[in-house]
């Protein structure tokens, strides 16, 4: 599994990857929890979701993540407001979405790692599928125009 780490040389690159590094650390404790989610069913809803550190969209300093699911694959971007953002692409499989992270500047080469999906509660479920979120970070249901800006660039 590889890591997004940029170099710290000061400028905006490096505070960007500060930012988004403490991000993938704060969710590498989390990563990959199996699950019992039938293989053939995809599990999250078709569509765009919204997640962020913050369950409230805009906090500064905080680290937030946009990303569109179609079929298995998934397109999106990880941001803070009022700074750069990192474009993802990946798969969306039973216990994790396997995420290839860009780097803004295209000097680093991509990066992989995953997140985690956990059952949103002991008892949720959506038909035969399991209700599930990603672990350690809060579903956010409004998406406004800047976010929608951000995932545009990156579709």
């Amino acid at each position: 599994m590889l890591l997004f780490l940029l170099p710290g040389s000061g400028d905006r690159l490096a505070k960007f990857s500060t930012a988004l590094l403490s991000f993938v650390l704060v969710t590498l404790g989390n990563l990959v929890a199996p699950i019992a989610v039938a293989a053939q069913n995809i599990p999250l809803r078709q569509g765009v979701h919204f997640y962020g550190e913050s369950a409230q969209p805009g906090v500064v300093g905080q680290e937030y993540f946009i990303f569109q699911v179609r079929g298995n694959q998934l397109r999106g971007a990880f941001f803070a407001y009022y700074s750069e953002f990192a474009c993802t692409h990946g798969t969306v499989s039973a216990q994790a979405l396997d995420l290839v992270v860009e780097d803004p500047y295209g000097e680093q080469p991509p990066s992989r790692f995953a997140l985690a999906l956990v059952p949103r509660s002991p008892v949720a479920r959506s038909g035969n599928n399991i209700d599930l979120t990603l672990k350690g970070l809060k579903e956010i249901s409004t998406v406004g125009t800047t976010e929608q800006d951000i995932l545009a660039a990156c579709l």
